[in-house]
């Protein structure tokens, strides 16, 4: 009798000991995971805006890996290794005839940074950013800053790269030897924080999550009212990348995006919502 009472009680623990595995497993497996790879960009805006809707969606997931450009985004996307992507540009025709499609949340200002120990430097003309990263100007001392060597550092390529030339003619190309290339936007703001006297530009909701100074660019500040107005004359807009149809929990991030939560997140990154441009 005793050995059957113990034999009892070992099945009901076993059937227990089932019962909560087969009822994790389902909560596990009914978890949503969303990867949003794309643009650096806008990639610590929304790793911030991801936490946000996963706090208001219990049970999703989203990962926002590392940058790996607007065009590996889209790659991600259109492989079906993923279902959204971030992007810092406009989709070009192959991509739209391919049946992607582009929500643009944000708008974003493209700063001009340095260093924080070039401490009297408030502000760049275009002159000056043409001047030091062709070579001419090499030294902080002619632009009001500490004798001390300017190091420039610059991309070969990107969206961010793209805004500056467009809205900075003869800025060099990135062959010349003056300016140190890296490999990403988010690569080049972690180099001018880690470097003193350097120099670089950036989106400014990825600058403002690192410790590096924003200059105005022409006398302007890039101020939500002088981005929204044209003022500051330098900005990208920062989207997102789909196919259609999509999942619920695509859909809803893309909701979320519009909302006054999602905005307040935006303005404290500096990015303007599109929702109040």
């Amino acid at each position: 009798m005793l050995n059957k009472r113990k034999g009892e009680r070992a099945l009901r623990s076993l059937a227990i000991w089932l019962l909560t595995t087969c009822w994790l497993c389902v909560g596990v497996s009914q978890a949503a995971t969303l990867e949003i790879p794309g643009t650096g960009a806008s990639q610590l805006l929304v790793r911030d805006l991801a936490k946000d809707f996963e706090q208001r969606n219990p049970g999703v997931r989203i990962v926002v890996p590392h940058t790996v450009g607007s065009r590996g985004g889209i790659r991600a996307l259109l492989s079906g290794k993923s279902k959204i992507a971030r992007i810092s540009r406009p989709l070009k025709p192959q991509e739209k005839k391919a049946g992607v499609q582009a929500i643009f949340f944000a708008i974003s200002p493209v700063v001009f940074i340095c260093h924080p120990s070039v401490e009297t430097v408030n502000n760049l003309s275009a002159g000056d950013i043409v001047s030091v990263y062709s070579g001419e100007v090499r030294n902080w001392e002619i632009l009001d800053g500490p004798s001390r060597k300017i190091y420039p550092v610059t991309r070969d390529s990107g969206s961010v790269l793209s805004v500056v030339r467009k809205n900075i003619s003869n800025f060099p190309d990135a062959g010349l030897p003056i300016a140190k290339p890296v490999a990403s936007i988010v690569d080049m703001v972690k180099t001018v924080e880690a470097h003193p006297f350097s120099m670089g530009f950036s989106t400014q909701n990825l600058a403002r999550s690192h410790d590096v100074k924003i200059l105005d660019f022409d006398g302007v500040s890039p101020s939500d009212a002088n981005v929204i107005s044209g003022r500051y004359p330098i900005s990208l807009r920062l989207g997102l990348a789909l196919m259609e149809p999509n999942d619920p929990t695509v859909n809803r991030f893309v909701e979320y995006l519009f909302t006054d939560d999602a905005a307040q997140i935006m303005r404290r990154h500096g990015a303007v919502p599109l929702q109040s441009s």
